[in-house]
């Protein structure tokens, strides 16, 4: 079965197979041998899946195409918090995973903001335009479509999605079946009911630098005790990674998934915060990675001797946006 480019959407009922098939694409970014279970299964390498993030931090993140200005003239141009809601968090990681690019994103409704996603006519009227910063996907899909970003949703409530639909799949006991044709006349005869608003273009940004991104964090890549010479790598919790004295939570990354690939993303961070230029950071962690990919880790102080994997680019990157102050 080919999943084509734009917008796909995949429906049917509970325990029918919807995020099993979305799981299986997922894995499918990563190169895989024959016998893992993945043997019929082939995805866009670029792919990211995203999810609700309530609480992750975020820095200098231009989020204005998915919400506009917050309470108290809080400008989301560049956006930082310690602690995102779900759906900020969540708008934060799309436009952050296209910005060093993603062209393909997997959502799942279950594990998505609801308001991220959708708004009905109902509650824009009760609310207004004027009192609801976020702008839900549903009005920014197409547009983002045209600018050659793929989507491949799970929306097993979300009806309205139906009607921005290239192609729709219907899970029937674990089997797929290609209802495009029936949803695309279903969608005629009951018309979504969305008031239509304003929003200014959808453009995607070019990658931040890396040095700015993080010059006044940068006094606190050092050794975090008197007795250590060198700057460390270290997991806490599993999820943890701790780089001297930053600190980033990614348990909430779905394709960041071990220990091997935090460890390894944290030492690529690690050489280029002590080597940092002035340069795109999508370009600096796409160079380092080849690199590695190459030769391997022994090219890394503190490689030999640790069980590490190169991660993609994409989940460096990922790493790289949430470190924050850990004093």
């Amino acid at each position: 079965m080919g999943i084509p480019k734009g917008i796909t959407i995949i429906a049917g009922g509970a325990y029918h197979g919807k995020s099993t098939l979305l799981n299986a694409l997922e894995a499918a970014v990563y190169p895989h041998v024959p016998g893992d279970g993945r043997e019929a299964v082939v995805m866009d390498p670029s792919a990211v899946r995203i999810n609700a993030e309530s609480g992750r931090s975020v820095r200098k993140t231009r989020i204005v195409p998915l919400v506009r200005e917050l309470p108290y003239k809080v400008s989301t141009e560049s956006f930082s918090t310690l602690s995102a809601s779900g759906s900020t968090g969540e708008a934060s990681n799309l436009v952050e995973a296209m910005e060093f690019g993603c062209r393909t994103v997997l959502i799942d409704e279950d594990s998505s903001a609801v308001n991220f996603l959708i708004r009905d006519a109902r509650m824009r009227r009760l609310v207004g335009s004027a009192g609801e910063p976020l702008i839900p996907l549903v009005d920014r899909i197409r547009e983002l479509a045209g600018l050659g970003v793929n989507m491949i949703i799970v929306a097993g409530a979300c009806g309205d999605f139906l009607s921005v639909a290239d192609m729709v799949i219907v899970m029937r006991d674990y089997i797929p079946e290609n209802a495009t044709a029936r949803a695309k006349d279903i969608c005629k005869e009951t018309p979504p009911e969305r008031l239509p608003e304003d929003h200014p273009p959808f453009a995607l940004g070019e990658s931040r630098h890396f040095l700015p991104y993080m010059q006044e964090l940068m006094p606190l890549v050092k050794p975090t005790s008197s007795v250590e010479r060198l700057v460390k790598v270290r997991l806490q919790g599993g999820t943890r990674v701790q780089i001297g004295f930053l600190v980033a939570e990614t348990g909430t990354i779905p394709m960041l998934n071990c220990t091997a690939e935090r460890c390894g993303a944290g030492l690529l961070l690690l050489n280029l915060l002590q080597n940092a230029q002035d340069v795109p950071a999508k370009e600096c962690i796409e160079k380092i990675c080849g690199e590695i990919s190459n030769v391997g880790f022994r090219k890394i102080p503190q490689g030999f001797s640790r069980d590490v994997e190169l991660p993609r680019p994409l989940e460096v990157a990922m790493l790289l946006l949430r470190l924050r102050s850990g004093k």
